[in-house]
Parts: structure tokens; C-alpha cells; sequence
């Protein structure tokens, strides 16, 4: 069992990076639908999907030193992070409940409309 933690803590950049490249194609993808069309429940899942990113750029950064021994940030800037993190980690929460409370309305609306 210690050896399959072991595994996943060595590979979890790894995982945060791929997290990261997925999220941000989805945004991009999201951010150009935006520009062609305004719609609150896009603009909410670009919004979600950018903080998320964000947080998850931050831990991809404190997992590189923690797993790899690769130091990219000083102690201070660290420290600056993690309580963006706090913050930030209950907005997105949020953010993502209200797109799919949003989201869901809007197929029940449409589904009664048939």
C-alpha cells in the first residue's frame, strides 16, 4: 500500500499538469464561444474553469518542490499562493454549483418546452 501512495504522489505533477492543458483548452474553446455569443452560463464556466486552472497551476507549482525536489518559487511567494488558494478554492466551488444549477434550469426549461 506504501508503495502505491509513493506512486501517487510522484506522479501527481504530472496528473496537475495534464489538468492544467485540459482546463485551459476548455477555456479557450469557451472564451472564443464567448465572443461569438453572450451567454451568463458560458461566461460562469469560463469563469470557474480559468480559477480553476489558476489553483491548479499553484499546486502543480508546491507539488514540483514537495515530489520532484524542483523549486520554483521563494518561501514568500508560497506563502502568497497558499492563501490565494484558501480563498480562491471556495469561489470556484461555488462558481462551478451555480453554473450547473444554471445549466440544469435551462434543460428543464427547454425539456418543457417540447
Amino acid at each position: 500500500m506504501s508503495r502505491l501512495i509513493a506512486l501517487a504522489d510522484l506522479i501527481k505533477p504530472l496528473l496537475n499538469a495534464i489538468h492544467i492543458v485540459i482546463m485551459l483548452g476548455l477555456s479557450a474553446i469557451a472564451i472564443y464561444s464567448l465572443t461569438q455569443r453572450r451567454n451568463l452560463i458560458l461566461t460562469l464556466f469560463t469563469a470557474g474553469a480559468l480559477l480553476g486552472v489558476s489553483i491548479t497551476t499553484i499546486w502543480f507549482v508546491f507539488s514540483l518542490q514537495s515530489e520532484w525536489n524542483i523549486v520554483l518559487a521563494s518561501p514568500g511567494t508560497r506563502q502568497v499562493a497558499y492563501l490565494f488558494i484558501q480563498f480562491a478554492y471556495p469561489l470556484e466551488i461555488v462558481l462551478w454549483a451555480v453554473t450547473f444549477i444554471l445549466l440544469i434550469n435551462e434543460n428543464l426549461r427547454s425539456l418543457s418546452k417540447l
